[in-house]
């Protein structure tokens, strides 16, 4: 038996909205036409993948084991597609990519605009989530590659991985804010005093690791650690704009508000040397051809987290020496004061 394409897909549609008029809507027919359709699809299979209810539409057990091989046909129609699509060269090319929340400021924004500036005609489609929507995207082939942190990731042949540079993170305040004023070493748990604000979703290992630092030395049950951000932001632009204009604490890689550091808007708390180190990689499915495009994205991801890595290096230098010089000046005139 021969099973049409437009069949398959009309089949999966109702699947998943149980209801002829959304499905039909979501494919762009009339309901009667979709409904002629599942009823030709049955024929030819010979048994009944949906009952019709008067409100919903169900699968059938048959119909579960149908969709299941439906859905693997649809998947290797589209990669016989992308793989046609691909010999078509690097100007023709399409790119479907998920980058986390701190990842897209922290080098993809700037890869990007290289890609457009060299190659003004393709079509390159970067969607920003949280790092738990992406795996699902991935092997559903909604998306071509990933980009996440290194400590989302579970250990998977069926994905290729590509590790991009160490990413140091700091706390990063508005100028004034108390917390300068602070007398001796700052812990995890002197920040929170204050209201923290970060993306909802952490990753579990750096969720874990802010925690511990925070109880260190203190009550873990403490009012501050059960709801942890106490700010949830998906932006990092608002995170910013957030801490500067509010007592406010959040943690950022360096690079990302290394321009307001040096127009003085934000200030880093570099004692923590650094709290946290973040290494993103990029992901994407090993047994999936990589388009001309995709090379060249990752290729031009590549270069531009090298050179930003420089410039963070130095930055952190930079900070860190002029840290040890106050700390020095401090501690010479401490001595040089004699007791009264």
């Amino acid at each position: 038996m021969n099973f049409e394409i437009r069949l398959l897909s009309c089949a999966l549609a109702l699947a998943e909205y149980r209801s002829f008029a959304k499905a039909a809507e979501s494919l762009h027919v009339s309901q009667p036409a979709l409904s002629r359709s599942i009823q030709n699809l049955e024929h030819l299979a010979g048994v009944r993948i949906f009952e019709r209810g008067t409100r919903h539409v169900e699968v059938t057990g048959p119909g579960t084991v149908f969709l299941e091989y439906a859905r693997e046909v649809m998947v290797r129609s589209s990669d016989l597609t992308r793989e046609m699509e691909l010999l078509k060269g690097l100007e023709k090319g399409e790119l479907q990519v998920g980058v986390g929340m701190y990842a897209s400021p922290m080098f993809v924004d700037l890869a990007v605009g290289r890609i457009a500036g060299k190659h003004p005609k393709v079509r390159l489609s970067v969607d920003n989530d949280t790092w738990v929507n992406f795996f699902p995207r991935l092997r559903r082939r909604e998306l071509d590659l990933v980009i996440v942190d290194v400590r989302t990731m579970v250990v998977n042949p069926e994905f290729h991985i590509t590790p991009l540079a160490l990413r140091s993170s700091f706390p990063a305040v508005r100028p004034g804010h108390p917390l300068l004023k602070h007398k001796g070493t700052l812990r995890m748990g002197d920040l929170l005093h204050y209201p923290f604000v970060s993306i909802a979703r952490l990753p579990p290992a750096v969720l874990r690791q802010l925690v511990s630092e925070s109880a260190e030395g203190e009550n873990p049950a403490r009012p501050g650690l059960k709801s942890f951000p106490s700010i949830a932001c998906d932006s990092v632009p608002m995170i910013k704009n957030i801490v500067q204009t509010s007592d406010a604490v959040t943690i950022l890689p360096l690079n990302t508000f290394l321009a307001e550091l040096e127009a003085k808007t934000l200030v880093a708390l570099p004692s923590f040397q650094p709290l946290l180190q973040t290494e993103s990689v990029i992901v994407r499915l090993a047994r999936r051809s990589l388009s001309p495009l995709g090379e060249l994205f990752v290729n031009t991801v590549l270069e531009v987290d090298a050179e930003i890595d420089a410039v963070v290096k130095e930055a952190a230098r930079k900070l860190f020496v002029a840290e040890r010089a106050e700390g020095s000046t401090k501690k010479r005139k401490a001595k040089a004061t004699p007791p009264r």
